[in-house]
């Protein structure tokens, strides 16, 4: 060997020279372990970092797609009630094209009130009975108890659709359970007709017409006025009957109008004075309203 052993204490001295040199090899190589353990632990730290970022951008996009949803069933639900607010001044044209928009943002009472008001037409609103018949069945995919009862007046009397009274009955029920005038006269033209199987019972129709009309149903004040005009169910009262002819008439409904004006002309259940200057006002109306629905263009082909 090269080393020089003799020199006791250099050649120990180039051992331990050496014996250093390695362990500083070995110091040096337990850092580099410890360089890259360390660039290890900064990836997981960003990698977390990214993932915790990005589940926050994913929170703040959740809650901006809820915010911008309810801002837009609030609009909906704004422009529905306007709608009401209109049919109510009898600006049926108005009315509807309010409902048509609220419908298009999914909002399902719109889907209802604009079907029933085109099954038979307003004054400045087309009948269309296909068109309504689709806005009711897509009320009702939408869970809406309202347009389900509408539906079930298309299956009991087949427009739009082949006739199912026990679907329509069915439809019924499930809207008045939950309330809805559209389900209330639905389940009341089954008793009164005897649809669906179910006996007929013109009591419990009146008492089912009684709760839609209260709620402003212009069909259920149409087909109840009759029921008082007749006795049917009720107690006869022509007085009963012309009020409920009025509050469905102001609705636009022609047979209620027609229906007023004949018993104005009669005399009957009002003051035979006031009849001869309101009998010519409502019998004209259906007429009008006829001529009007024939020569308006539909809203919604």
């Amino acid at each position: 060997l090269v080393v020089n052993i003799a020199d006791g204490d250099g050649g120990a001295q180039a051992v331990e020279g050496l014996q250093e040199e390695a362990g500083t090899g070995r110091a040096v190589q337990r850092r580099r372990k410890g360089v890259v353990g360390d660039a290890a632990c900064v990836e997981v730290l960003r990698a977390n970092a990214e993932a915790q970022a990005q589940a926050i951008r994913g929170m703040e996009q959740a809650r901006a797609l809820i915010c911008a949803t309810c801002a837009a069933a609030e609009s909906a639900e704004a422009v529905f009630q306007e709608g009401l607010q209109l049919y109510g001044e009898q600006r049926f044209s108005e009315a509807a094209e309010r409902w048509g928009r609220a419908a298009l943002q999914q909002h399902a009472p719109s889907h209802a009130h604009l079907s029933d008001m085109l099954v038979d037409g307003r004054p400045g609103v087309a009948r269309d009975v296909n068109r309504a018949f689709e806005l009711a069945s897509a009320g009702a995919s939408l869970g809406c108890a309202h347009s389900k009862g509408a539906l079930g007046r298309f299956y009991l009397w087949g427009r739009g659709v082949a006739a199912d009274e026990a679907r329509g009955l069915a439809l019924g029920r499930e809207s008045e359970a939950a309330g809805s005038c559209f389900g209330q006269h639905v389940v009341g033209e089954c008793y009164d007709n005897g649809y669906g199987g179910v006996a007929r019972d013109y009591a419990e129709a009146a008492r089912l017409y009684r709760l839609a009309a209260d709620q402003g149903w212009a069909d259920s004040q149409f087909i109840l006025g009759v029921m008082f005009e007749y006795g049917e169910g009720v107690v006869q009262d022509d007085a009963e009957a012309v009020r409920l002819y009025r509050l469905s008439a102001a609705q636009g409904h022609a047979y209620a109008q027609s229906n007023l004006g004949t018993m104005f002309m009669n005399g009957r259940g009002i003051a035979q004075d006031q009849a001869d200057l309101d009998a010519m006002r409502w019998a004209r109306l259906p007429a009008r309203s006829a001529r009007v629905a024939a020569s308006a263009r539909s809203l919604f082909k």
